[in-house]
């Protein structure tokens, strides 16, 4: 926002954009404007989401493939909206299929957090086997905690009378820190 953009900019900078209106008129064309380059950088934002997303996504496939000997499925590569992330086993001997779904922060553990959607909480919650894979890039080797569907059901908001909740926020630190996970050189 402008404020934002009065607090951190060069002094000289701000000047110019104060003395042509850009920080106090609320006239179509400058707001116009302003909103513009908020989502040039809403737009860089969720790029760089996606891409640590896409990289614990691609730790969690390594690791599922390490762990079962079998190929796992990237359901999120294929699928948008399938409620989970990628689609293993439960173990090297079972055909049982294991839902889990990857949240990735850059963050240390003590400091990261997830979001959580209702509809992944509903696809997860009702398959037989599914977990959440917690990985803290921050670390190097990063940390995995693997989290069983069930450890996050107290965590978990309620739909009550008209109400539907679509967005949880959940601190990694909630649940036990992970181990180094070490994969062999590609």
């Amino acid at each position: 926002g402008r404020r934002a953009f009065a607090k951190y900019a060069h002094p000289e900078a701000v000047q110019c954009f104060r003395e042509e209106g850009m920080l106090t008129t609320t006239e179509t064309d400058v707001i116009a404007w302003w909103d513009k380059i908020a989502s040039r950088f809403r737009d860089k934002q969720d790029m760089q989401k996606i891409e640590t997303g896409r990289k614990g996504e691609r730790l969690s496939f390594k690791y599922e493939l390490l762990r079962t000997c079998k190929t796992p499925f990237w359901a999120a590569l294929e699928f948008t909206n399938a409620g989970y992330d990628i689609m293993s086993v439960v173990d090297s001997v079972s055909n049982n299929k294991l839902l889990i779904e990857v949240k990735t922060s850059n963050k240390s553990w003590a400091h990261a957090n997830f979001h959580l959607t209702n509809h992944e909480w509903g696809v997860l919650n009702r398959y037989q086997y599914s977990v959440l894979h917690l990985w803290s890039l921050a670390n190097d080797p990063p940390l995995l905690s693997i989290i069983p569907v069930e450890y996050l059901s107290t965590h978990v908001p309620l739909n009550q009378g008209e109400g539907c909740w679509e967005l949880m926020e959940c601190q990694f630190a909630t649940f036990h820190q992970g181990s180094d996970v070490i994969f062999p050189e590609q």
